[in-house]
């Protein structure tokens, strides 16, 4: 909870109608320095982060790993001499001419795992100030907060919507063989801190147990425990899916979603983005030939 601390101990010592060109001008992100690789064209160390540097340092991020999904693997999904990998950005965030924060990426992961890296960098340099207007006037807070029981449904939410936690959670189990959580208090202190700067800047002051970390605590645990059950209850749906789809073979008839009769009349493998293995169905439709069995997993041939 350090960002809680930090945030509510600043905000003490700050008006907060504090002078947004003033702000800007001594606020702001450097590239401190970035690992080399033969798909990344020049040194980015020193520069000032902007909107438009960030959009091409994505544009790398998903060319390596495009490159690395079709050059850098065999057809089993093993790396060959042609492998890139990923390299390290490293970003500092300066303040009055201080170094306040930092921040890292792998360049090379790809836009989809790296997502909500790019998006935090993003609000923090301000990619648009009309687009993050709309949407912090789209999910602002219109009832006035007395207690900070009122936000727990807001921010369980939020967190459930977050399918980069999502998989980072699923990966790690995977990884690990139990029950971890991963990186959930770090995203749910991040997103708690959000809605503690949006109730004191609409407010012009927090309610008193927003500001006790025992309370934030306990609010962390309840959420936790939710999040826990709904990724449960989750994963124990597409177990179900998964041994339903697993049990099929060559030759079998499967009944569609929408009611239509397929015969199976192939089984592949393959790998999806996040190097996860995939098996696609190649059929003989009966009454659709374009039809798409549970159309997340199974395609025509």
């Amino acid at each position: 909870f350090e960002e809680f601390k930090e945030f509510y101990t600043n905000k003490n010592k700050e008006n907060i109608d504090i002078d947004l060109d003033s702000h800007i001008k001594y606020d702001y992100w450097i590239i401190e320095f970035n690992e080399g690789s033969s798909l990344i064209e020049k040194d980015y160390t020193g520069q000032r982060l902007t909107k438009e540097l960030l959009d091409e340092i994505r544009e790398i991020d998903e060319k390596i790993r495009l490159h690395n999904k079709t050059l850098g693997e065999d057809e089993y999904g093993q790396m060959t001499d042609k492998w890139e990998g990923y390299s390290k950005f490293y970003f500092n965030h300066i303040v009055d001419g201080k170094i306040v924060d930092y921040y890292k990426i792998g360049i090379g992961d790809g836009n989809e795992i790296n997502q909500r890296d790019f998006e935090f960098l993003y609000e923090q340099i301000g990619k648009s100030q009309i687009e993050l207007n709309q949407i912090i006037e789209e999910n602002k807070i219109d009832e006035k907060i007395i207690s900070i029981d009122q936000i727990e449904d807001r921010l369980f939410d939020v967190l459930v919507k977050d399918k980069v936690l999502e998989n980072e959670i699923i990966k790690a189990r995977e990884n690990l063989g139990n029950n971890t959580l991963a990186s959930f208090n770090s995203v749910f202190q991040r997103e708690y801190a959000k809605i503690m700067r949006e109730v004191a800047d609409k407010q012009g002051n927090l309610p008193d147990d927003m500001k006790s970390i025992d309370k934030v605590k306990e609010l962390g645990i309840r959420i936790e425990n939710r999040y826990r059950e709904y990724l449960n209850n989750s994963l124990k749906n597409n177990i179900e899916d998964d041994k339903e789809i697993l049990s099929i073979k060559v030759g079998d008839i499967v009944r569609t979603e929408d009611n239509k009769y397929l015969k199976i009349k192939n089984i592949s493998s393959g790998y999806d983005n996040n190097h996860n293995q995939i098996t696609y169905y190649s059929y003989d439709a009966y009454f659709d030939k374009d039809l798409k069995l549970f159309s997340h997993s199974f395609k025509g041939s």
